[in-house]
């Protein structure tokens, strides 16, 4: 199953257009929300084991377990970049 991520682009002589990059040709995350990161994290197969505070803990067989950080709908900055590439995804 191949994930894509929205993101909205400025062509000239178009404007903004909307497209969707596949995962594995992302070198620069664009500001995502925890909410966006949990929902890649979940397309590709890691599986929610606990909330502790306000970080959810995914595992997945062969891989260390990756902390997502929530709050609220803040954009979480590069620590998606960083919880992507540890979960193998970037």
């Amino acid at each position: 199953m191949a994930f894509a991520l929205p993101f909205t682009s400025i062509v000239p002589d178009i404007g903004m257009i909307d497209v969707l990059l596949p995962i594995q040709d992302i070198y620069c995350i664009i500001t995502m929300t925890a909410k966006q990161v949990m929902d890649i994290l979940k397309a590709n197969g890691w599986v929610l084991d606990r909330i502790h505070g306000s970080h959810h803990i995914f595992i997945k067989t062969g891989y260390r377990p990756v902390s997502v950080p929530i709050h609220g709908n803040k954009d979480i900055g590069n620590f998606a970049k960083r919880i992507l590439r540890e979960a193998g995804i970037s």
